[in-house]
Parts: structure tokens; C-alpha cells; sequence
């Protein structure tokens, strides 16, 4: 499946929604793998650039773990513009 698919695909499903709404609700933001464990989401990427194509402003914070493995939290920084 090409990227251009699989973006028009997620499109389509409640994981947007789910994560727009973590988003809004928590100010510490999400994490791969908060997305896979509360909702099932695996290609958090993907929903965040489908959240900033549709003006959503979100922050990508790259953090290290205790054993020194890379990760992203993502913030929702203010409302998108109407």
C-alpha cells in the first residue's frame, strides 16, 4: 500500500478523531506508544500529519527513555484557525 493510500485510508477512520481528541483533553500530549496501547493506533505520524494538513498545530517533542531509545510526544499547541 502506497503512502498516498494509506493516508487516504486512515482518513477514513476514528483514529483522527481519537487522537484529535486526546490532544484537546490532555496537555501532556501522546505517544506512539500511548497510541497503540489506549487506542489501538499504530502510524501516530500519520495522523499527526493528517491533524497539520488540516491546520491543527501540533508540537513534536523528541524525548529519550531510560535506556536511551528515541521517541516523540506530540502537543497540541492552540485550536486550529477557523
Amino acid at each position: 500500500m502506497s503512502t498516498k493510500q494509506s493516508n487516504f485510508y486512515f482518513k477514513r477512520t476514528p483514529g483522527i478523531s481519537k487522537v484529535l481528541s486526546h490532544l484537546r483533553a490532555h496537555k501532556d500530549g501522546i505517544t506512539p506508544l500511548e497510541a497503540l496501547g489506549v487506542y489501538g493506533i499504530y502510524r501516530l505520524g500519520s495522523a499527526i500529519h493528517i491533524l497539520r494538513k488540516r491546520g491543527h498545530l501540533i508540537e513534536t517533542k523528541l524525548m529519550r527513555d531510560d535506556n536511551g531509545r528515541s521517541y516523540a510526544r506530540y502537543k497540541m499547541l492552540r485550536k486550529a484557525a477557523a
